[in-house]
């Protein structure tokens, strides 16, 4: 082997290296912006939603990703290709409940390649030893018809699943009366309870509407009852007539809705 053919080998080897290392970093880079099939990325999350930790987010890309998959059973798409949810903008909300330490907030994610949209509700604390977040602090759901968009789709939770469920509650859920709606989610762990949604048709911001939130949640309270569990075996959680979060030891007038 004369020494033109050995640097042509050589040359050809260190070429090689290259590419083959070219095509390491990119899809280094690819994976770090969109983390895996089981995650849908929200491009503007970080400009609108603050107060939100980086290592949490992928929580809210995860409850997202499995709603859009639950409504596209039927529909061959490449999870890894959406790329285009976006927040609405004007739709994100977020409430202080405690100074610094406890958040409920809400945004609309529009996907415009899919024709679909959904809400994410989400609670969070960074106090490491609150339960204000416990329960399931990321409620992925759909809309009502007057704020779609791109047209009426069908539309699922996943929670209706619960059927399925060998708890005694859930199996029944979601229940929906003229004045309230219950729905469940399973716990998340052997050692944490199921969770209870509770939405009133009112709103909670005066004294008035109070009273009449107050009296639909004992409704939803007693007819859960009724079904002979007790709600102690739940976490329970309440929200508006427009969705948002509402603690029920703050003051009404400081719930931010």
């Amino acid at each position: 082997m004369d020494s033109i053919t050995k640097k042509k080998i050589i040359l050809v080897s260190v070429l090689l290296v290259i590419i083959f290392a070219a095509i390491c970093v990119v899809w280094f880079i690819s994976s770090q912006e969109r983390p895996s099939n089981t995650q849908t990325p929200i491009k503007n999350f970080d400009n609108l939603v603050k107060n939100f930790p980086d290592d949490k987010k992928k929580n809210i890309y995860q409850a997202l990703a499995i709603i859009i998959k639950y409504n596209n059973q039927d529909k061959n798409i490449d999870m890894n290709k959406i790329d285009d949810a976006v927040i609405r903008k004007g739709s994100e909300k977020q409430d202080e409940v405690k100074k610094d330490t406890n958040y409920t907030g809400s945004f609309i994610v529009d996907i415009e390649s899919l024709k679909q949209l959904y809400r994410i509700n989400y609670v969070y604390s960074n106090d490491q030893n609150s339960n204000f977040a416990s329960g399931y602090p990321i409620i992925a759901s759909c809309l009502e018809e007057s704020e779609l968009i791109y047209g009426y789709f069908k539309c699922e939770q996943p929670n209706a699943q619960l059927r399925e469920s060998g708890d005694k509650l859930l199996k029944l859920l979601p229940y929906n009366s003229p004045y309230y709606t219950i729905t469940g989610i399973p716990a998340t762990s052997t050692d944490s309870k199921p969770t209870i949604v509770i939405q009133i048709m009112s709103t909670y911001n005066s004294e008035r509407t109070r009273k009449t939130f107050m009296t639909y949640k004992d409704q939803a309270l007693a007819w859960i009852k009724e079904q002979g569990v007790s709600i102690d075996d739940y976490t329970v959680r309440y929200r508006n007539l427009l969705n948002q979060e509402v603690i029920l030891d703050v003051p009404a007038g400081q719930q931010g809705d």
